[in-house]
């Protein structure tokens, strides 16, 4: 057995590929980056489970054999919370989706990050580009002011 796992352990640069993969790149089924949860410490002693998504990592090698393959590897990386809407807001006591929303369009804002910061999800970004009536919706105007209706809403623009 101990020979053997010798043969079949991954190289540092597969592993480090593989935690960039599984947490950082994006995810076909969902078309956004995995959830994360990161748990720190124990049960017994009041530990943190931490609900979100990597936001940066920045990989430094710093040992490497004589081929130059790493040896070692240093992952910097940068967790950004992302509880589920539904349950950050039981906690907030606030009911936000449901309210009505405008914001005004800062430059580099994009639809898909400003209804996940009204919605908790970008999944809402084309029934929002809808009912603002945005053509192309990937080309926002700064100072452009955009409509969030209330989520299972019907209301379409200014009716």
């Amino acid at each position: 057995m101990g020979i053997a796992s010798l043969f079949n352990r991954k190289t540092v640069s597969e592993r480090v590929k593989e935690f960039v993969d599984l947490t950082f790149r994006m995810n076909g089924k969902i078309h956004e980056p995995n959830y994360l949860m990161v748990e720190w410490g124990g049960k017994e002693d009041g530990g943190l489970i931490f609900s979100c998504r990597l936001g940066s990592v920045n990989i430094t090698y710093t040992s490497f054999d004589r081929g130059g393959s790493p040896l070692r590897a240093e992952l910097d990386i940068v967790l950004v919370s992302d509880r589920e809407v539904r349950k950050r807001l039981g906690e907030e006591g606030k009911s936000s989706p449901e309210l009505t929303h405008t914001r005004i369009v800062k430059s580099g804002d994009t639809l898909p990050l400003i209804t996940r910061d009204v919605y908790g999800s970008p999944g809402f970004y084309l029934r929002v580009a809808q009912v603002n009536n945005l053509d192309d919706f990937r080309n926002l105007i700064p100072g452009q002011e955009l409509f969030f209706p209330p989520l299972g809403s019907n209301t379409k623009g200014n009716e």
